[in-house]
């Protein structure tokens, strides 16, 4: 039997997305305080972290035991460490473990991280799509290599990057994909035979994987008369599973995957403007 890729969840804009990400990454951190994370800074992320930061003032982020690990860097700088720090301002954490793109011996640091991402199974990783269908800094053409790379030419920035095979080792699988410019990526990503001009559609086979988009990056998507039904997300098991309920067969673990969105359902209740989750008519749950 043929598996159809993920149906994505479209939410209103990257705001809605953000949001969402977040209170994922929190239930997964209710879950498995220790849990370790692949995590990138960029602008599909940032209201992720924002909405991380407020948790934590909050007190509500459980985070001060889990293990944050950066996913990539330009090489001869550490732009992408110092936003990522940046961004987890406020948080609390058990280490923070980051590349270093002027290090003098590249292939050594590339090893380096290497070892410390796989020393233990990573429990989840939030990358952003890429305009040209890359993640972390895998552009096409890509791979599905595990272990850091140093990716050097191919019309890309040089740069140290966690593989697309390491991606899809993670327990559990989160892409971001906002704004109008990502929606031929999107497309790709979901509808296009998996190659290597596009990285991301070699993760859609990720056996947990969810994909948030904006309504401007889903615009691209072709509709999916299966799914096609108003009446929750009993006939969409990529959409149940996202929300983190057990798929049709299969029982919640004790630790957490799949795990109910158990924050983030109670705090729309006590909002105005209650989420209302949907299936229409293309496929997506619509929030």
């Amino acid at each position: 039997m043929t598996l159809l890729p993920p149906a994505p969840l479209v939410l209103a804009d990257a705001e809605r997305v953000g949001s969402l990400a977040a209170e994922l990454v929190l239930n997964r951190l209710i879950a498995r305080p220790a849990a370790r994370l692949l995590l990138e800074p960029g602008s599909a992320p940032r209201t992720m972290f924002s909405a991380l930061r407020a948790h934590a003032l909050a007190g509500e982020l459980p985070s001060a035991q889990a293990t944050v690990l950066q996913l990539s860097e330009l090489v001869g700088a550490t732009t992408e460490r110092d936003a990522l720090r940046t961004e987890l301002r406020d948080i609390a954490l058990g280490a923070l473990v980051t590349l270093d793109g002027t290090a003098a011996d590249l292939e050594a640091e590339a090893e380096r991280h290497a070892a410390a991402v796989e020393a233990s199974p990573v429990d989840l990783a939030v990358v952003g799509l890429d305009a040209d269908g890359g993640v972390a800094r895998d552009a096409p053409p890509a791979r599905r290599a595990s272990g850091v790379r140093l990716i050097r030419g191919d019309g890309s920035e040089a740069a140290l990057t966690v593989g697309l095979g390491t991606l899809f080792a993670a327990r559990e699988l989160i892409v971001l994909a906002v704004g109008v410019e990502t929606a031929p990526a999107l497309r790709a990503m979901l509808e296009d035979v998996p190659a290597p001009a596009n990285p991301a559609s070699r993760l859609r086979e990720h056996p947990r994987i969810t994909v948030l988009a904006d309504r401007a990056a889903a615009a691209q998507l072709s509709p999916r008369k299966v799914y096609g039904s108003d009446r929750g997300t009993e006939r969409c098991p990529a959409a149940a599973g996202a929300l983190g309920h057990a798929a049709a067969g299969r029982r919640p673990v004790a630790d957490g995957y799949p795990r109910p969105l158990r924050s983030w359902a109670g705090d729309h209740r006590r909002r105005a403007d209650p989420a209302r989750g949907r299936i229409g008519a293309l496929g997506w749950l619509s929030l």
